[in-house]
């Protein structure tokens, strides 16, 4: 067995923390509010995706010992921006991979709607064009938390999710990476309900940190699962 699993982090209607999953449910929970978990700072130009990434990013770094803090932002004198939060491993081994179909999609719609109705981009907010990219959400937890290990985002369908903790696994297994980041996630808004049909699609994110058994030991980091084969076929 080459990885395992050291921290889980939720951020789900009806499941905050991983035992919810076997006894809570999504219908009728309230939504997710950023906000409350991380601090209202820094989300006002994050999409919803983002926002949620962040939230079940942040407890799975915590859950696996690899953080401390809170992570919520602030404002030093002179206006940088702080975020508390100290990362207790080296930033250049901690990547990310973030998975998700649907995530900045209401983003590009909106821009396209703005871009359609005044034949320009006139409209058109500069602090809204990082959210263009398909990769804002791996970049934006890379940035909140100080990880500078490789990063991508994963846009693979029905497996998207797989397919990112087996990204993890390479990157393990290859030296690129002692610890991954793995986040999956799908918001729930106009754009996608028109997409899927649905009246509530989830709402959500849940993330794993995964790292190599010689890492986790080396920390004396608690084992939550393993991470084995992995097999993909087509048809």
């Amino acid at each position: 067995m080459n990885a395992v699993v050291t921290g889980i982090g939720l951020a789900m209607p009806g499941a905050l923390i991983p035992s919810d999953l076997t006894t809570g449910t999504a219908v009728g929970a309230a939504p997710v509010d950023p906000a409350a978990r991380i601090g209202k700072k820094g989300l006002r130009h994050q999409d919803r995706a983002t926002q949620l990434a962040l939230c079940a990013a942040r407890d799975a770094l915590n859950s696996a010992g690899l953080m401390l803090g809170d992570a919520r932002m602030s404002t030093q004198r002179g206006g940088a921006p702080v975020v508390d939060a100290e990362l207790l491993v080296p930033a250049e081994s901690v990547a990310v991979v973030v998975s998700s179909n649907f995530g900045n999609l209401d983003s590009v719609c909106e821009v396209v709607a703005a871009i359609s109705a005044d034949h320009g981009t006139r409209l058109i907010s500069p602090v809204l064009a990082p959210r263009l990219s398909s990769n804002v959400t791996a970049s934006e937890l890379a940035i909140r938390f100080g990880l500078r290990g490789p990063n991508v985002m994963v846009c693979n369908g029905a497996t998207s999710g797989l397919d990112a903790v087996h990204w993890a696994t390479i990157w393990l297994s290859s030296g690129r990476a002692r610890h991954v980041l793995v986040v999956g996630l799908e918001p729930a808004n106009d754009v996608v309900r028109q997409l899927l049909g649905h009246d509530q699609p989830l709402d959500g994110a849940a993330a794993l940190l995964l790292e190599t058994t010689k890492a986790a030991a080396g920390r004396n980091a608690p084992a939550l699962a393993g991470v084995d084969g992995y097999l993909r076929t087509g048809g």
